[in-house]
């Protein structure tokens, strides 16, 4: 589809996202051939579109607002001090600055 001239059908299939994380052809293929790196490089076009998977949004947002993946709230902090663990540091702002950069 890419060397047919379908770019947006390309760059907004969610496909792209899928098998430019799989590998699975890049480490069995006898020719020696990486699909991957070209799944790679149209992925970085798309994201220079201003085309972002879902998943990549939300990840972004949690960092942004929670400095982690996911939020730390204090049924994780309660079972992490019933485990010996020290309380983990949230909010701090850093991911806001990682984030504008």
């Amino acid at each position: 589809m890419a060397l047919l001239g379908m770019k947006k059908q390309v760059l907004t299939d969610p496909f792209i996202w899928i098998c430019s994380t799989c590998l699975s052809c890049y480490e069995r293929c006898p020719q020696d051939i990486k699909p991957s790196d070209v799944m790679n490089a149209i992925r970085n076009i798309a994201v220079q579109e201003g085309i972002i998977h879902g998943m990549y949004k939300k990840i972004l947002e949690n960092i942004c607002n929670h400095d982690r993946l996911y939020p730390i709230d204090e049924f994780i902090q309660d079972e992490r001090m019933d485990l010996g663990l020290p309380r983990i540091m949230t909010d701090l702002g850093e991911g806001k600055k990682l984030a504008r950069k």
